[in-house]
């Protein structure tokens, strides 16, 4: 503390190098460091009552908040940056201490100019912790399986998708760039955790003297440890299962760990975990999870982790002492080679489950030469390559954040590095059902020359348009747009504005009919191999449809029509946002009819992010509809028959339009 001039250190982490105990231990000691003159804030935290990091601040300068921050503890860069600044002045600091490992996320130098515009005349650090690469990855990794996006990829699939951030991550550039490059603090990670631990170890090497340290209070040496490699290879297991709610998964995944810290067996261990499942509102997956349980009791063998070869190449890639990449696994061949196969759906045609197969089995497709590629996707949990259909028809739904939006160049150069650094790739296949949207020839050839290199091949699948429709009308209810409409309707709708339209029109005259193949969804959908019979039908090889491992036969199933019904009178509730409505049907379909009475109500009344009002509107209406239910008819076979007729009758007047 040498320096006259006010000081302001920045730890950004990153995540997996003890940042979670020195947060804690500088909030818990918040009264010690003022003594000191050194403030650990409050501005910047999301919830102080609950959280110790600086997470709100670090999310600001992204101008990026996860949807679960609510919009009125959401600020811009320069008012939070203030507000931890006139903090300091009030309580007459020399020097203040933030926190986040998510200020590790920043990749935009742009993003860190408000730092010296609001601390003009401060001295700025920047604190990051070095931790061996591989090291890092594994408990990354293990974070990644237990919490977080709750990944089912092995840690080779793993090790290339975060390759890029990690090694942006390690060189600092932008942080040296905008802070100095003297102001750039590296500390070593297993220092910090020797001796009186990580908390102690921070403290003293920012300067700070022993009449301090000596005072600390510290709860625990390591706040967030990782499970044992068994419990490792559960979750990976249990993260195959899809559509599982995400509150649900955490309170089983906490209590498995809890079990296996208390010393149970395995077999111990798998029969409470299936006692806790059939206790809860998890039964349309509880045979999912009985089988997985089973099957890991019988061998409850930890993952296994990167081997000597991927380890340093691994090591090297990042610390860029060699442009090596992680070697890749020996490929078996087939005649599919050099292709590029574009599936657009359309919606409805089983697309949600040929997307999260493919993005659930990337090891085991990669042993087969096929690549189903990470660029184009929203993040590294999404199945489909919507993003890459948004950017190249450049029209994003309003629901998407500026900030997270990437044009089609962007990804278009991330999708051909991705391919570049696979060359064991034969196939390469992209998926969204949003690909169907796009009318423009042009737009159209120009993802087609994405991969030049590559035969094309563009695959769409081919629904009797009722079939389709009342679908879409089960969606609408559930999960889009939330509609009330009844039945009859919104079929109407669906003819007026073109359902049946064919989506592979415009790609048969932008890249030929030969490079356009149409699958019939009855036979795409027969004996409920949905993906084993895609790759089949692409001439894929057998052997890679064999090995996948099978997610639920029908991810996006529509539920029985009288809860679909109860659904559609719920949607008469007004004042709840989407992704809270959405994260309540989907615990609603779980509870089913049956036990809807008994649970119902609790459920509501459990959705914090819905306000106090709609939640007892909701219960209102559940046991108003369940006293008297109001039950459509659904459509009868004269009905389907009468809107086929309509559909067809729209398709032949769109043709002779055409023609």
């Amino acid at each position: 503390m040498t320096s006259d001039r006010p000081r302001l250190i920045v730890h950004i982490g990153p995540q997996k190098t003890a940042t979670t105990t020195i947060q804690r231990a500088l909030a818990t000691n918040r009264d010690l460091l003022a003594e000191a003159g050194v403030l650990y804030p409050r501005s910047g935290v999301l919830d102080p009552r609950a959280e110790v990091a600086h997470h709100g601040l670090s999310f600001a300068l992204q101008r990026r908040y996860p949807d679960w921050v609510r919009p009125e503890r959401r600020m811009l860069p320069q008012p939070a940056l203030r507000a931890v600044r006139q903090e300091m002045t009030a309580a007459g600091a020399a020097c203040a201490i933030v926190s986040s490992e998510t200020f590790a996320d920043i990749v935009d130098g742009r993003q860190l100019a408000p730092f010296r515009q609001v601390f003009r005349g401060f001295d700025l650090l920047a604190l990051v912790c070095r931790r061996d690469p591989v090291e890092r990855l594994h408990s990354y990794y293990a974070q990644g399986l237990r919490g977080g996006n709750f990944i089912a990829d092995g840690v080779e699939e793993f090790a290339q998708r975060v390759l890029g951030q990690e090694r942006r991550l390690y060189d600092m550039a932008i942080w040296r760039q905008h802070f100095g490059e003297e102001t750039v603090l590296e500390l070593d990670y297993r220092s910090l955790c020797a001796g009186e631990g990580p908390a102690h170890n921070f403290l003293r090497a920012l300067g700070f003297g022993d009449h301090l340290i000596g005072r600390l209070e510290v709860a625990e040496a390591h706040a967030n440890p990782t499970p044992s490699g068994p419990v490792l290879a559960l979750f990976r297991r249990l993260n195959g299962i899809a559509q599982i709610a995400r509150p649900a998964r955490i309170q089983l995944y906490a209590e498995i760990e809890a079990w296996d810290a208390a010393g149970l067996s395995p077999a111990e261990l798998a029969e409470r975990a299936g006692a806790a499942v059939r206790a809860r509102a998890l039964r349309p997956h509880r045979a999912a999870i009985a089988a997985a349980l089973a099957e890991w009791a019988a061998d409850p063998s930890p993952l296994p982790q990167l081997d000597e070869a991927a380890a340093s190449a691994y090591r090297a890639a990042i610390t860029g002492t060699d442009p090596v990449t992680l070697a890749q696994p020996a490929v078996r061949s087939h005649s599919a080679a050099g292709r590029l196969i574009l599936h657009i759906g359309p919606s409805k045609t089983a697309t949600s489950t040929i997307q999260t197969v493919l993005a659930g089995n990337a090891r085991t497709l990669r042993r087969h030469g096929i690549l189903y590629p990470q660029a184009g996707r929203a993040s590294s949990r999404a199945t489909a390559h919507h993003f890459l259909a948004f950017a190249v028809k450049d029209a994003y739904p309003d629901w998407i954040p500026a900030a997270d939006r990437r044009d089609a160049r962007t990804i278009r150069e991330a999708l051909r590095t991705e391919v570049a650094a696979a060359p064991w790739a034969k196939t390469v296949i992209l998926s969204s059902e949003y690909l169907a949207a796009i009318l423009r020839v042009p737009a159209l050839r120009a993802l087609a020359g994405w991969l030049p290199e590559r035969a094309l091949t563009v695959v769409g699948v081919r629904r009797p348009p009722v079939e389709r429709a009342l679908a879409d009308y089960a969606q609408a209810i559930r999960a889009d747009r939330f509609t009330t409409m009844d039945v009859a309707a919104f079929l109407e709708r669906a003819v007026a504005n073109g359902l049946n339209a064919n989506p592979l029109a415009p790609w048969q005259r932008a890249v030929g009919p030969e490079a356009v193949q149409i699958l019939d969804y009855a036979a795409l959908t027969d004996g409920g191999e949905v993906v084993r019979n895609f790759l089949s039908a692409l001439d894929l090889p057998e052997a890679a449809g064999a090995d996948l491992a099978m997610a639920d036969a029908r991810l996006n199933a529509r539920p029985d029509w009288p809860l679909l019904m109860l659904l559609r009178h719920l949607n008469g509730v007004d004042g709840i946002d989407y992704r809270a409505r959405l994260a309540l049907y989907q615990a609603l379909e779980e509870v089913g009819l049956a036990e809807m009475e008994r649970a119902g109500p609790r459920l509501i009344a459990r959705q914090k992010r819905i306000p106090a009002e709609a939640r007892e509107a909701l219960r209102t209406a559940l046991l108003a509809w369940l006293q008297a239910p109001v039950i459509e008819a659904e459509p009868d076979e004269a009905m389907r028959a009468h809107y086929a007729a309509r559909f067809a009758a729209q398709a032949e007047a769109r043709h002779a339009r055409t023609a």
